[in-house]
């Protein structure tokens, strides 16, 4: 009996700590009020920005060497440094990929490779040598002045990059703000028309 009653005893104190854990940590979830936004994004060329999900689509009707752009992002928190990144697509050219890959892998066999290692070695060979950012990726420093923050930059593009983008279909630059303890992530969405 008395064994049975620790038992109890060290199951409610569980079911105590489990309750008090699930309600205590409540304070330190994110939430939407808490979050940096992106409140509006402007570019030379004309596009649409969707607030919902930070994301800004652009189309290109005629070829440009470089797009710019502002972001404004907005904080709970009046001042502060803003530390945003840019991350360009990547295209590959799939004709230059295979011809790289199979002289690669040739070359590696010849060497005395095994098939599995000349397979991994001409495929990072070959992606390396076949893929193209769209632009160089941007790092901006700003600062919050009464909560809100511009980050402006500009993008030359790359010709060949731009060439490899086939009509109607898109590519996505990643697009991320910090200030302090928040941030937020949104998306550059391209496509040309041409």
């Amino acid at each position: 009996m008395n064994g049975n009653v620790k038992g109890w005893i060290g199951f409610l104190v569980l079911v105590i700590i489990v309750i008090g854990g699930a309600f205590g940590t409540s304070h330190i979830l994110p939430s939407k009020i808490s979050a940096l936004t992106v409140t509006s994004v402007s570019s030379n060329v004309k596009g649409d920005f969707i607030a919902s999900n930070a994301t800004y689509y652009v189309n290109l009707s005629s070829p440009v060497t470089s797009l710019s752009f502002n972001i404004t992002v907005k904080a709970p928190v009046a001042t502060g440094a803003v530390n945003a990144t840019i991350i360009s697509p990547v295209l590959l050219n799939i004709t230059q990929f295979n011809s790289t890959y199979n002289s690669t892998y040739a070359a590696l066999i010849k060497q005395g490779e095994s098939p599995s290692n000349a397979t991994a070695n001409a495929t990072t060979v070959a992606y390396q040598d076949s893929t193209y950012v769209l632009f160089n990726n941007t790092y901006v420093n700003t600062s919050l002045k009464g909560g809100t923050a511009t980050v402006s930059f500009t993008a030359t593009l790359n010709s060949t990059a731009l060439s490899l983008m086939k009509t109607g279909e898109p590519v996505i630059a990643s697009f991320t703000a910090a200030s302090g303890q928040y941030g937020v992530v949104g998306s550059i969405v391209v496509t040309k028309d041409y």
